[in-house]
């Protein structure tokens, strides 16, 4: 009997036994499983630099932001984006992003230089994300990139005067200046050259800079003195003629970057003045009455002075010629 007691002991304790190894054993089965994996969510910027070109984009660098959830399938993930570029405007498109299970989002930041920015110069650019999802998990993550600005190109001419007059090939008012101004924002050298003037040079006419290139930082103005030359049988007429300055960095880089202002010539008779007309004419009587204290009456005696006939009051005596 006690052999029987003992042996059914036994079978007892070890039936415990492998129950609970079973038990145990599936504990930690039933632990993982329970167990959840912690999502992390990550941000990128791309590209790591980017150019502002004030001349081709507005003045803006564009951004592609990339947020990247990795977690348990079908957990929503939301997402908040935040950027900060300084005193520098930017804009985010979209500003939130909804993401379900391990995947990607994506949304652009542009980045705007302000009107003051010299070329060259840098702006670090921020973004910081903040995102929750269904499990209750919570957090951020940033990422950083620079803007750099590019060259502009940008010139403005005008001419002083803008209209000068000749008469027998000879110029009767002061040769007009070309002033150019350098409104991009970096040094730029500048060409200039009269760009229609095939048919006048071979009528005989010629044009002359004192100088052919400027070289301006930003903001900077100078001039080149424009000599013309007109011939003496120049026909009697008006001429436009075009003024061309050419941005020589624009150039250089495969744009094309000018700015054009127009020169007035007024070809004019010899038989006028230079920059008018003259209205006096010959046998003009103009009588100039002169009053006294006894009766008068007024006499036109017509006289030549230096050329030129002018018409006087002579004063007489009633009934009495001089």
């Amino acid at each position: 009997m006690r052999t029987s007691s003992t042996k059914k002991r036994t079978v007892a304790l070890t039936a415990l036994t492998v129950m609970f190894l079973v038990l145990g054993g599936l504990t930690q089965p039933l632990f993982v499983c329970a167990q959840v994996k912690k999502t992390t969510v990550t941000l990128a910027l791309s590209p790591a630099n980017a150019i502002i070109d004030p001349t081709l984009d507005q003045g803006k660098a564009v951004f592609t932001g990339t947020v990247t959830v990795k977690g348990i399938p079908l957990i929503v993930t939301s997402v908040n984006i935040t950027a900060n570029a300084g005193d520098w405007t930017n804009e985010t498109d979209p500003q939130s992003l909804v993401i379900t299970g391990s995947k990607s989002g994506t949304f652009s930041l542009s980045v705007y230089a302000p009107y003051n920015a010299t070329a060259g110069q840098t702006h670090d650019v921020y973004v910081i994300i903040r995102w929750s999802n269904t499990l209750n998990e919570k957090g951020t993550a940033e990422a950083q990139a620079i803007a750099t600005v590019n060259q502009s190109y940008s010139l403005n001419v005008y001419m002083s005067p803008s209209i000068i007059y000749f008469k027998g090939g000879k110029s009767s008012s002061p040769f007009p200046k070309a002033y150019i101004s350098n409104s991009g924002n970096g040094e730029d050298s500048f060409s200039i050259t009269v760009n229609n003037n095939t048919d006048l040079v071979n009528a005989g006419w010629s044009f002359s800079f004192s100088k052919t290139t400027l070289d301006l930082g930003p903001d900077a103005q100078d001039y080149v003195q424009l000599t013309v030359t007109v011939p003496a049988n120049a026909p009697v007429k008006v001429y436009k003629v075009q003024i061309r300055a050419t941005s020589q960095g624009a150039k250089s880089v495969g744009r094309t970057v000018y700015d054009d202002a127009n020169l007035t010539v007024s070809v004019q008779s010899t038989g006028g003045g230079g920059g008018g007309t003259n209205n006096t004419k010959k046998n003009d009587t103009n009588p100039v009455c002169i009053f006294g204290l006894i009766p008068m009456v007024l006499v036109p005696l017509t006289v030549s002075y230096c050329g030129v006939r002018t018409a006087q009051g002579r004063r007489v005596q009633r009934g009495k010629w001089e």
